[in-house]
């Protein structure tokens, strides 16, 4: 009846999936659920995106639908498992012609303070954008999805870490430091200016010791150097999986204005993986780790979580500390804390305290792409 036109629309639960039925026609489907499982998100989306041989135009909108209440509370977590969902399939990228996963691709980013000055209600603003894409899209998604794919034909669908600096206190005073470490006196701007020299040296020294290379040195910033302590302490440790890591590289872009993408060239998905999980544990809100770096400038202290695989005992955690002190030769002081004793534990709830006074909002996304 559905195909024949004859009943237009379907409304029903998850039980209606598994049932041996199969309805290529539905170019339709709303989403009034909060399912994040891989399975079932995409087993309700399988219903839609069916290939219709009747119709090789055939295009399928999909539309998840979340209800906002007026508790923030309650919101963050009906967000929370709209993200989760969008984990779980990869879909064109709403600007470009890129294939990820993760909300972000939708570039729902919505500056709530202009339109609050505007006295533009912010749900009908989101949702007037996606009417009007969904008109774009009826026109034009064949031949853009036709392009996306020609570009990533001799790709391969990797992951990498996203992450914003916008609302990240924690990073924005320590950059503010590093910055102000160039410069302190003569001295220091000298060593700053002449410690990619001094690094490069240091890397090759490493890479005599270890056979790796990097390629992050041609920018030589904080993040960088914060990645590729994360890289070489995970080889100095020998945590990759692979024996083969001569032509394992950090690799940062700059994706759009203070956000990051983050990834390990030439590494294979397990050991990129380790390497994305571990990075992503400096960028996160400080819970209860073991061990603790305290960076010490100016009478100013920032405080970095040890990653739980360089925290199993001392010994790996003075591994990461001695890497730290090789990239970040221009701070006077960098220690390493246990938490479980009484200045470590002082210092982690200092800087838990100041995290949450100065409001931060962490923005780390794992995003999967065909690159």
């Amino acid at each position: 009846l559905h195909k024949e036109g004859k009943i237009s629309t379907l409304i029903g639960t998850r039980s209606l999936l598994g049932e041996g039925w199969d309805a290529p026609h539905v170019n339709a489907l709303i989403l009034a659920t909060q399912t994040g499982a891989y399975v079932t998100t995409n087993q309700i989306r399988g219903r839609a995106i069916r290939i219709d041989t009747n119709d090789e135009l055939k295009t399928a909108s999909i539309w998840h639908i979340i209800a906002m209440s007026g508790e923030m509370g309650t919101n963050e977590l009906i967000l929370a498992d709209l993200h989760k969902r969008f984990k779980t399939f990869a879909g064109i990228h709403a600007n470009a012609l890129s294939i990820e996963s993760g909300i972000e691709r939708l570039k729902l980013d919505i500056d709530e303070q202009a339109l609050k000055e505007d006295e533009v209600d912010i749900i009908e603003h989101s949702n007037n954008i996606m009417e009007q894409r969904l008109q774009d899209d009826i026109f034009n998604l064949k031949e853009r999805w036709t392009h996306a794919l020609e570009d990533v034909k001799e790709h391969s669908f990797k992951s990498g870490l996203q992450f914003s600096t916008k609302s990240s206190k924690v990073l924005d005073n320590f950059s503010k430091y590093v910055a102000h470490a160039r410069a302190k006196t003569t001295f220091i701007i000298y060593s700053w200016f002449s410690s990619l020299v001094y690094n490069l040296k240091k890397l090759l020294s490493l890479r005599n010791d270890d056979g790796l290379k990097s390629k992050m040195y041609e920018n030589d910033d904080y993040l960088s150097k914060v990645s590729n302590v994360v890289f070489y302490t995970l080889n100095k440790l020998e945590l990759f999986h692979h024996k083969e890591r001569a032509n394992y590289a950090v690799r940062i872009e700059e994706v759009e204005k203070e956000y990051f993408r983050f990834s390990l060239e030439g590494a294979s998905k397990r050991d990129n993986d380790l390497f994305l999980e571990t990075l992503s544990q400096l960028f996160e809100p400080l819970e209860r780790p073991k061990y603790i770096i305290v960076v010490h400038f100016l009478g100013q202290q920032e405080v970095f979580p040890v990653p739980h695989h360089f925290g199993v005992n001392r010994e790996s955690a003075e591994v990461y500390l001695k890497i730290w002190k090789d990239f970040f030769v221009e701070f006077n002081k960098i220690e390493l804390l246990s938490t479980y004793k009484d200045l470590g534990r002082e210092y982690l709830l200092k800087a838990k305290a100041k995290y949450y006074a100065e409001q931060n909002e962490m923005n780390t996304r794992l995003i999967e792409r065909w690159e």
